[in-house]
């Protein structure tokens, strides 16, 4: 008898022994975080019941000393619609162009548009003879993808803002990363802590492939703690130069949180160095009753067209008295009530992660 009560009592103290030698997990001592990602969830599925918007988009990039710098403007667009298991992604680059010594825009477009199994795709300059082609049927979409150069820029805002900036426009399906896997699996929660005006900041960790980032996201508390700004420093040697860093504005829109306004920045490779650079994007959105029924028919072979008359934005179209013809568009304007901040945020972005010296920033 003796001797099982030893044992038990050894076996009692190796079992608390070792408890005792396990990590902690981190605690969010706001217990704001998770809420906020949770709000993001929340309202990305309110508006994938039905929904339709418009990004109004400016990208700027420093290049080497010797080539000038890049700028240009465009649209990304989306309409979903849950219930008819509908979804329609478009982007725009804008260009423009000299014809017999006059300006003329022209417009290139990258589509895809799914509605109930159907798969259809178009990608070039807006022309009278463009429409959205169906896929066949009988070919897996991620197989008829892989064929030819068509690579689909699938733009989800609610997801896309919490990633790394060269990431907002990224192709194809097999990168996809929601909210819930970036910060629930993705990535390690280390610790959290409240700063002025009630907003929260937390601490991430986060292994992508060889590269190791330090992800510092700050929370709104006047903004349901959704995301307002997202960093990510890269502390694996090799690449140590690369960061992303990511501004957010939300409004209140029919009674969901959207994006309002998104500054980006962060660096790309030319030659042996990186170069800084940065998006901004000014989005509209409709929500609910507020999208046109014509706008989810499946039988459409134009979507890009109508659903920008929806946002009183005219895009190039074909000639109503010559359908050989194109209509031109109306001159991109940026819009009137949101405030650059590509200096600020370039050259604080430059100066803390270490973007490689000799780019000159801040001409936005």
């Amino acid at each position: 008898m003796k001797g099982i009560l030893v044992f038990s009592l050894g076996l009692f103290f190796i079992c608390g022994f070792t408890d005792a030698q396990q990590p902690k997990e981190p605690v969010d001592q706001t217990g704001k975080v998770f809420e906020g990602i949770a709000e993001l969830t929340i309202n990305r599925d309110k508006t994938l019941k039905r929904s339709a918007m418009v990004a109004h988009l400016e990208f700027f990039s420093e290049q080497p000393r010797d080539k000038p710098p890049i700028l240009w403007n465009g649209y990304h667009i989306a309409l979903q619609n849950t219930m008819n298991h509908f979804d329609y992604f478009g982007h725009c680059r804008i260009t423009p162009l000299t014809y017999r010594e006059k300006p003329l825009t022209a417009e290139n477009w990258n589509e895809i548009a799914k509605c109930d199994g159907n798969v259809r795709l178009s990608d070039g300059p807006a022309n009278p003879f463009r429409t959205i082609e169906k896929m066949p049927s009988s070919e897996p979409e991620k197989d008829a993808l892989k064929k030819g150069s068509f690579m689909p820029r699938y733009y989800r805002p609610f997801d896309n803002i919490c990633l790394m900036t060269n990431w907002m426009f990224f192709y194809g399906q097999n990168m996809k990363i929601d909210s819930e896997r970036l910060f629930l699996r993705e990535m390690q929660f280390v610790d959290s802590r409240f700063l002025v005006q009630g907003n929260v900041e937390s601490h991430w960790d986060w292994e992508f492939g060889d590269m190791r980032f330090v992800v510092t996201m700050v929370q709104g508390a006047n903004c349901a703690y959704l995301p307002i700004e997202v960093r990510y420093v890269n502390l694996s040697a090799a690449t140590r130069d690369y960061f992303s860093h990511v501004r957010i504005q939300w409004k209140e829109h029919h009674g969901v949180w959207v994006p309002d306004v998104v500054n980006a920045a962060s660096s790309h490779q030319y030659g042996d160095r990186r170069y800084p650079y940065h998006w901004l994007m000014k989005f509209q959105w409709l929500i609910g009753d507020e999208v046109p029924e014509s706008l989810v028919d499946c039988k459409l072979n134009n979507y890009r067209v109508p659903l920008m008359n929806a946002f009183g934005i005219r895009v190039m179209r074909v000639n109503a008295s010559n359908p050989q013809m194109m209509d031109p568009p109306a001159p991109w304007e940026r819009p009137e009530d949101i405030e650059i901040t590509t200096p600020s945020l370039l050259s604080s972005d430059y100066r803390v992660y270490g973007v490689k010296q000799g780019t000159e920033v801040g001409r936005p």
